[in-house]
């Protein structure tokens, strides 16, 4: 792990050496470094390779640009071993994205997850990943494109794709983008279709209203057995009202097996399970707050019981508080993941404002390599000074 230690694209040229040089190297992580499209067209070379046996690369904010995602393309083309493939917070657009969407649609490629988090890859970009995902030579699995400046022209395209029986995504990540009720209803026909294999739909922080609400809880409570997780958080249109009627159509058809998480006001739980542990939303009412507890990766294949842990604030006297939160989604099972509860109480925080909007980008859009690149995407979304505890 490379993280932040401002590697530039020299010293990207000498570790795609080392990959080259029958390396057994599984896992590299290289994010917020000045990777940039020529250190990228060095690892993309190396990553080609027959003697590469590389299968994770993390480039999160690496300064790569369409260059960049046209060199990563060639050599997922060229028999790469690769399976998980992070580039969030770069400068991708749709031409970028164009590349990597023919580099997945071919045979050769092995990628099972692509995180293409805030780029900028619009409706265009959209397209061609659904284009793309809708052959059957597409192993993509899992797809996180939230914050690209999606609209319901994207997301009518990307709802064709996964009602193809060629679609084999399970999970598909669309949240802060600029999706209205008309691309839910697009959503809604596709996974009212047997052929959608999605467990998992994230359209947390867009536009949808009661009515988008509906359509998608009408789909599911009618035919789909194989959505687990609905999330429609923090859309500022969803009454009260709309998502007691969702709750309602989902838990006279599901009540064991759905989660549906909703927020239409602050400090409200986000989460509506039925018979299921229940999630909720931290809230902090203090601007002063020092975070006490460390904290502790676990490895998400195991099955114990991830227990809540104790925060402690300082205003007037200790107060203690805790309250569950959501999970966040790893790319790939081999990896670490945290929920924010216990990533949040590594920071020693001194006078900051915790908004909202922060807490609910970080929970529902960031993708955490490890716990140190999970305390810097919290300390760069917090806009807080990161200090050593004692």
């Amino acid at each position: 792990m490379c993280v932040e230690n401002n590697i530039s694209r020299i010293g990207a040229r000498h570790l795609a050496e080392a990959i080259n040089s029958n390396c057994q190297l599984r896992t590299l992580n290289l994010s917020h470094n000045n990777i940039s499209h020529i250190g990228t067209r060095h690892l993309a070379e190396a990553i080609s390779n027959n003697n590469c046996q590389l299968r994770t690369l993390y480039l999160i904010a690496s300064n790569i640009s369409d260059f960049g995602a046209r060199y990563l393309a060639d050599a997922i083309n060229n028999n790469s071993q690769l399976r998980s493939l992070d580039l969030s917070e770069n400068n991708i657009s749709e031409i970028g994205v164009q590349h990597l969407a023919k580099a997945i649609n071919n045979k050769n490629c092995q990628l099972r997850t692509l995180n293409l988090w805030n780029n900028d890859i619009s409706d265009i970009g959209a397209l061609h990943l659904a284009d793309a995902i809708n052959n059957n030579n597409c192993q993509l699995h899992t797809l996180y494109l939230s914050e690209n400046n999606i609209s319901d022209i994207g997301a009518q395209h990307l709802a064709k794709a996964i009602n193809n029986n060629n679609c084999q995504l399970h999970t598909l990540y669309l949240s802060h983008n600029n999706i209205s009720d008309i691309g839910a209803q697009h959503l809604a026909k596709a996974i009212n279709n047997n052929n959608c294999q999605l467990h998992t739909l994230n359209l947390s922080h867009n536009n949808i209203s009661d009515i988008g609400a509906q359509h998608l809880a009408e789909a599911i409570h009618n035919n789909n057995y194989q959505l687990r997780t609905l999330n429609l958080t923090t859309n500022q249109h969803i009454t009260n009202a709309g998502k007691q009627k969702a709750r309602k159509l989902l838990s006279d058809s599901r009540p064991q097996q759905f989660q549906l998480k909703t927020k239409t006001k602050l400090f409200e739980p986000l989460a509506i399970q039925n018979n299921c542990e229940v999630t909720g939303s931290v809230t902090i009412t203090t601007r002063k707050a020092k975070l006490l507890r460390a904290a502790r990766p676990f490895e998400p294949d195991r099955n114990e019981e991830n227990k809540p842990m104790n925060m402690f604030i300082e205003n007037k006297g200790s107060q203690t508080f805790y309250k569950r939160t959501n999970n966040i989604e790893r790319s790939d099972a081999s990896s670490f993941k945290f929920t924010a509860i216990e990533i949040l109480p590594k920071l020693y925080v001194n006078s900051w404002r915790f908004e909202e909007k922060f807490f609910w980008q970080f929970l529902t859009s960031v993708s955490c390599v490890n716990e140190t690149d999970a305390i810097y995407k919290a300390k760069s979304i917090f806009k807080v000074e990161q200090r050593t505890q004692d």
